[in-house]
């Protein structure tokens, strides 16, 4: 059950041993596949994807849009959807798939809601941007109609929830602002307002 090094041991009758010669076993099981997060492309901007450092090996299935297919990292580049299937294969052998998804549009696209209802019913509980194109977040900001501001990231998977320092706050207008840049190196400032309805 343990990997190491080893080797057996022979001995006869009368007591002479030899031993054989040594050898490394390693005992591994697969991880789990995940399917990553949607990513958004421009069109023939490139991208950079990211598949789970976790095996000795990785391979891109298809190879389509890819500047290589065999390293952790590939840049892609290209015009069209494509889902790809990502073989994560151990130094044991042992074989975890994972799919990455990539959808193209032709330029950044930025949206934030105009209404969210953190209620806790999973349903638009989280005020976030969404992001299409885009290469980094550097913030999105949002203040409360006394110009307090009550909630900050630079993480676009995560959203404010309608609470400030752990209490939830009233039904209410909120002034949201970002800025990020795109996948095309420009730079992109917005603001808006969103309702937060209890």
């Amino acid at each position: 059950t343990s990997s190491g090094i080893y080797y057996a041991l022979f001995e006869n009758d009368i007591g002479c041993q030899v031993t054989s010669d040594s050898l490394k076993i390693i005992i591994d099981t697969a991880s789990q596949g995940i399917t990553y997060d949607l990513k958004y492309a421009i069109e023939n901007k490139p991208l950079n994807l990211d598949a789970r450092e976790i095996a000795d090996s990785v391979f891109w299935n298809p190879g389509n849009q890819l500047n290589t297919t065999t390293i952790f990292h590939p840049t892609f580049l290209g015009t069209a959807d494509q889902l790809y299937i990502i073989l994560l294969k151990s130094a044991a052998g042992c074989v975890t798939v994972d799919t990455q998804l990539v959808r193209t549009v032709k330029a950044v696209e930025i949206y934030v809601p105009t209404a969210f209802t953190p209620n806790s019913d999973g349903l638009n509980d989280l005020l976030r941007p969404k992001l299409r194109g885009i290469a980094r977040l550097y913030y999105f900001k949002i203040y409360d109609r006394t110009g307090r501001m009550i909630y900050e990231t630079n993480m676009p998977e995560l959203g404010w929830d309608g609470t400030f320092k752990g209490e939830p706050l009233s039904s209410q207008a909120v002034v949201w602002i970002l800025s990020c840049v795109g996948l095309d190196q420009e730079k992109y400032l917005r603001k808006g307002t969103s309702v937060l309805l209890r």
